[in-house]
């Protein structure tokens, strides 16, 4: 058993089911915790949160039970620095296109001589209430470490990637991963699913767990990823669930209005 106890699932070939996390109310990772969601992904690479949004999200699924995942930008050792002092569960690095730039990314969650990570942990180590040293190692060695699939060069590379021995698991981005083949938006393209069945041989040779991130909800989708193999189904956005429901709440109410007559 691992200090952490997302990793312990991930190692355990449990199903998991998180949710995203692009918009800046904390409110949003208690109420995922208390949905029962296994972890949230906090976003940092496309969305507008500053670092402040960041801590408050994993406090906020702290109080609730939620385990966290924080996506940096690409290839962002001082950015990355910021975020792993905060103490997430797990942390992702999109867009890795090759074994080099992903042994790079491990090294910069590992302090030395594994890697490049400078000391200065804050909330990691509960500001202090907690032993440094056995932080240094023990607890941050246990961090949930993935990265995303998604480009065809990654695919290519894929089978001299998994032999990192610090990656937990992959996870596919399947609008990019599309992308790179000129047709960006595109997931469910035949050439595209045709290119994730090739990465999950790979990966399935490995023992590699791997799952996919999606903004999708619908029960075809995730089932046809699910179907696939994928352990991890990282699924829907707050900003999509907002105006899901404000959708349904309008045409209800014009409904209701339309039913009446005077």
């Amino acid at each position: 058993m691992s200090t952490n106890r997302l990793k312990d699932k991930i190692k355990a070939g449990k199903k998991l089911i998180g949710t995203h996390a692009n918009m800046t109310d904390p409110c949003l990772c208690d109420i995922y915790g208390r949905l029962g969601f296994d972890f949230v992904w906090i976003d940092c690479e496309h969305s507008a949160l500053s670092f402040q949004d960041v801590l408050a999200h994993l406090n906020a699924a702290s109080h609730s039970g939620l385990s966290t995942i924080v996506r940096v930008p690409r290839d962002d050792y001082n950015y990355t620095k910021r975020i792993l002092e905060m103490g997430p569960d797990g942390i992702i690095f999109p867009m890795v296109a090759s074994k080099e730039e992903a042994d790079r990314m491990m090294r910069y969650t590992l302090y030395p001589p594994d890697g490049i990570r400078g000391f200065g942990p804050a909330r990691a180590i509960q500001y202090g209430c907690a032993d440094a040293l056995d932080y240094v190692d023990n607890t941050s060695k246990d961090m949930v470490r993935m990265i995303q699939i998604e480009d065809v060069a990654t695919i290519d590379a894929l089978p001299e990637i998994v032999k990192n021995p610090w990656l937990d698991a992959c996870i596919f981005g399947p609008n990019d991963l599309s992308g790179s083949l000129g047709h960006v938006g595109r997931g469910l393209a035949e050439d595209t699913q045709e290119q994730i069945r090739r990465a999950i041989e790979v990966l399935k040779e490995a023992k590699m767990p791997y799952g996919v991130s999606l903004s999708a909800t619908d029960q075809k989708t995730l089932t046809h990823y699910a179907g696939m193999g994928m352990n991890i189904l990282s699924v829907g956005a707050d900003y999509c669930y907002i105006i899901d429901g404000a959708k349904t709440a309008y045409k209800n109410a014009s409904i209701s209005f339309a039913s009446v007559t005077e």
